[in-house]
């Protein structure tokens, strides 16, 4: 066996035998598979997959509320705005149906958008039904939710930066 043979060896056993350091920071991940189905073709797929340690330790702020015609702020919870992150709206219209919906029922929920205002001078994002929005705004106390085609429920997520 080689000097440089022991020496791989040798360093192997050690990350072997070496336990693992533990987790000294939350940590944010995501996973996500997006496939764009074409008919006739087959599907094109992006895969995305990132972390981010976190500053602060604050536990998530989750809530479920209906958004309507009125603009309404983003609720933060017992968060302080310095410690907020990462927002995460989720419009859940027309999920967990107990029946199937009408086809003109069907129509309406797929109309109810939820439009998300960042600030007063820039066009809304908007969130299709069954769809998230993920994004890291600079200032949380000015970003607005509302719904012009009616009711939407919507699950908030705001986790610590």
């Amino acid at each position: 066996m080689s000097e440089q043979q022991i020496a791989i060896d040798t360093n192997e056993a050690e990350i072997l035998s070496s336990p693992t350091k533990p987790q000294t920071k939350d940590r944010l991940t995501y996973t996500l598979n997006l496939y764009h189905e074409h008919v006739g073709d087959q599907p094109s797929n992006v895969q995305l997959v990132g972390q981010k340690l976190l500053d602060h330790d604050e536990q998530t702020w989750t809530r479920r509320i209906k958004v309507g015609k009125d603009s309404i702020p983003i609720d933060l919870g017992w968060m302080d705005e310095d410690k907020a992150g990462l927002v995460c709206p989720e419009n859940q219209a027309g999920k967990n149906q107990s029946v199937n919906p009408t086809p003109e029922e069907r129509e309406h929920l797929e109309s109810l958008i939820i439009h998300v205002l960042i600030s007063d001078s820039t066009n809304p994002l908007l969130v299709p039904p069954g769809w998230p929005l993920m994004f890291w705004p600079t200032h949380h106390s000015s970003i607005r939710l509302y719904c012009p085609t009616g009711e939407a429920v919507c699950h908030v997520m705001v986790c610590p930066k």
